[in-house]
């Protein structure tokens, strides 16, 4: 009347053959069924209750409803799948680093991709494997600290990490510390992101300002120039004078440059 179905019955009866030998209770999971007929999921320990010769005369069982633990079970378990899932396609590289030993704990495959290390190789390693040099790690960690104390995490743009073929490239970087339950420091998050691209990007964004600059500079000195010869009232050596004056400040560093008109030997 207890089971859910004659096969749990049928189990049931296995079950406490093999606890005939046994000294200790057991314990398996079963489907029961309440009165209303709703099953439901019940741990059960049970123990051979013998006589003085060893013959057993009955089972004592104890019988928990595990239902709802098995739902939040169930949940948890979902829970931390989507988490591994969403952990393994960030695009950023993930570094998990143990708060008293800097050692790496866990990463993601981007940190494969981009570092060049694999996993088996960077775990349980320093993260001073990623650093450039001993100066730029313990900087690192130097703003990682105030960073901490000032907001609670840390952000640093523009910073620079190595690869394991050695080459350096530009990051930018989120770390953030992890607390257990009692509010303690354990383990960093740390979030790296490749700014190559960007850094690229910016470099030819100021390389092409510049050169726009300069283009003005000169479009302007050409414009000065052309309004000085058209006023015919100007002395020759007044306009060179004048000329000698502004060809230096349309160059890219004016007061590195100097001009000289020679006219006629002199």
């Amino acid at each position: 009347i207890l089971y859910a179905s004659a096969e749990e019955y049928k189990s049931r009866k296995k079950f406490r053959n093999r606890l005939a030998v046994k000294e200790n209770p057991q314990s398996y999971i079963m489907n029961c069924r309440h009165k209303n007929g709703d099953k439901f999921k019940a741990k059960t320990t049970e123990i051979s209750i013998k006589t003085g010769d060893g013959d057993i005369v009955g089972y004592m069982a104890l019988i928990k409803d595990i239902s709802i633990q098995m739902e939040y079970e169930q949940r948890l378990l979902h829970s931390q799948q989507i988490l591994e899932k969403t952990f393994a396609s960030l695009r950023e590289a993930v570094l998990i680093i143990d708060y008293d030993t800097d050692m790496i704990m866990d990463c993601n495959p981007c940190t494969e991709s981009m570092f060049g290390w694999k996993k088996n190789e960077i775990v349980d390693k320093s993260r001073m494997i990623v650093h450039v040099d001993q100066e730029q790690f313990l900087y690192f960690k130097s703003e990682l600290l105030k960073q901490i104390k000032k907001k609670g995490f840390l952000e640093l743009d523009n910073f620079r990490l190595k690869r394991k073929d050695g080459s350096v490239f530009p990051t930018s970087h989120c770390v953030m510390p992890i607390e257990d339950e009692d509010g303690a420091h354990i383990a960093w998050v740390s979030v790296i992101r490749d700014i190559t691209k960007q850094w690229e990007y910016e470099k030819k964004l100021k390389q092409r300002t510049f050169d726009l600059t300069e283009k003005v500079k000169e479009l302007r000195c050409l414009y000065k120039i052309g309004n000085l010869t058209q006023d015919t009232d100007n002395d020759l050596n007044e306009i060179l004078k004048e000329l000698v004056q502004m060809i230096p400040i349309s160059w890219s560093e004016p007061d590195k440059t100097s001009a000289r008109v020679i006219y006629e030997g002199e």
